[in-house]
């Protein structure tokens, strides 16, 4: 999520990301049987995404793009590199990895599975 919000503020779709998200939660709440969200969490949600956005001209936060003719190999030497200095990555991390560049609609269910 946090790329998707940072990538809605580098095209100006800020309110529009905001208004979707908050009505795919209300989707998924209603699909699960639960009910939608009330104006205090919406606020949350707001907030939140907020915070989201000031950390960009806050910190610093390096993103490293991998081209998607790049092969496992290539990748698992990036990934090495990248993992051995500052915090360490788990394999979940390398996975997801994997799939951002070989399979990204297949991450994509999975972050949509994961957002509910």
């Amino acid at each position: 999520m946090v790329s998707e919000v940072i990538e809605a503020k580098r095209n100006n779709e800020t309110t529009r990301f905001r208004r979707e998200y908050i009505r795919r939660l209300n989707e998924a709440n209603e699909n699960r049987g639960l009910s939608k969200l009330d104006y205090e969490a919406e606020d949350a949600m707001e907030e939140g995404i907020n915070e989201l956005l000031n950390l960009e001209t806050t910190y610093n936060i390096p993103i490293l793009s991998i081209s998607n003719k790049a092969d496992e190999e290539q990748t698992s030497k990036i990934f090495i590199r990248v993992n051995s200095g500052g915090t360490k990555l788990n394999e979940g991390d390398f996975i997801m990895t994997l799939f951002s560049v070989y399979e990204p609609a297949t991450r994509q269910k999975i972050e949509d599975w994961v957002r509910g």
